[in-house]
């Protein structure tokens, strides 16, 4: 006769559960030692994954995987390592400074004898002396004229906070730019094994993951190439528009609009407001034409601005097959959660939502 089975604990599902509760916990504690720079690691990948069509291009030139990434992650080191030094170099320069504080006591001495844009209207009537006439009524009251030397001295203060602030953070921002650099070297090296190793744990369909890699591809070619060609246009534009206008250096502020375009936290007015001002105040005078000279000055500058916020969602969109505002929101709405890389996570997020929704609508809603 059978011996009957007393009723107890199975011990394969009491293990499996041990084992599922240990995984969670492991993964919640990696979670938590990753997340400090998560943008980091986030950042080398995504660098990876940008050079990683030449990096196997390049495999009958170079044999060694380990050889070929060394080469590939020091060049991407260089191009973005130097171009950095020369900006911080010129930026925090003694001139600059020295230009900064010239220009402040310039504007100080207009303010405080009433004649804001410096010109010498004694006897003459011209459309340049009426403005200069409006603008010092404006500045008659003691009050006002405190009010304007107080907000000067408020925004030199703050530039000096932020200019501190950047400092001051330039050792975590280093040790971020390392640790993308390592993660792209081991990317490229063993990237190949982490996408089959992927593939395998992946519970979707074959054709499914090939629908989903096409559409990240497409949405990271889009933010990635999109931005830095928007932030080449923007410079190109910038620079000849400032020479055209006999503004110096005109290289040089075109080199830092393209690079604070890739920003977009700050963008290109941080650029180009400092220098149309810097301008129309280190202006010993002028007539008429100096007055609309100027304004048209104003209105490039807000151009440059323009041109980020029409051409930009419009090519994204285009390739990522998304609407051009929603691309807008994404990026928007990236910044404002992940910080300055948000601006590529969020559209590739927004993409990747749309490619899982319209695979759920081929499985579930309109199964075959």
């Amino acid at each position: 006769m059978a011996k009957k089975r007393s009723p107890g604990i199975n011990v394969n599902s009491m293990s499996m559960y041990i084992f599922l509760a240990l995984f969670a916990v492991v993964m919640y504690l990696s979670y938590l030692v990753v997340v400090p720079f998560l943008n980091a690691l986030l950042g080398g990948l995504i660098l990876a994954y940008l050079t990683y069509p030449i990096y196997q291009k390049s495999s009958h030139v170079v044999k060694s995987e380990t050889l070929r990434a060394v080469v590939f992650t020091a060049i991407i080191f260089l191009l973005i390592s130097i171009p950095i030094i020369m900006l911080v170099s010129n930026l925090t320069r003694e001139s600059v400074f020295k230009e900064s504080k010239e220009l402040f006591n310039t504007v100080s001495q207009r303010i405080s004898v009433g004649n804001i844009l410096g010109i010498d209207c004694r006897g003459e009537i011209s459309f340049a002396c009426d403005v200069n006439l409006f603008l010092n009524d404006m500045v008659q009251s003691q009050q006002v004229k405190d009010f304007l030397t107080s907000g000067i001295v408020e925004v030199i203060s703050f530039s000096t906070k932020a200019a501190s602030t950047v400092l001051l953070s330039l050792p975590r921002l280093f040790l971020e730019f390392v640790i993308a650099i390592l993660t792209m070297f081991y990317v490229l090296k063993d990237g190949k094994d982490i996408g089959i190793r992927l593939a395998k744990l992946s519970p979707l369909k074959t054709h499914h993951q090939k629908q989903l890699l096409k559409r990240f591809q497409d949405i990271l070619f889009a933010v990635v190439y999109g931005t830095l060609f928007v932030a080449v246009i923007q410079g190109i534009y910038a620079g000849v528009g400032f020479a055209l206008f006999g503004i110096e250096n005109a290289a040089i502020i075109a080199i830092l609009v393209t690079f604070f375009a890739l920003i977009p936290v700050l963008g290109t007015w941080v650029v180009w407001v400092p220098v149309v001002f810097y301008y129309i105040l280190s202006s010993s005078g002028g007539g008429d034409f100096e007055i609309v000279k100027w304004i048209f000055l104003i209105l490039f500058g807000l151009s440059i601005s323009t041109v980020d916020n029409i051409i930009k969602p419009i090519f994204i969109g285009g390739r990522a097959r998304i609407n051009a505002l929603l691309v807008f929101v994404a990026a928007i709405g990236g910044v404002w959660f992940f910080g300055i890389l948000g601006f590529i996570y969020g559209p590739i997020i927004i993409a990747l939502a749309k490619v899982f929704f319209e695979i759920y609508e081929q499985e579930h809603l309109c199964p075959k």
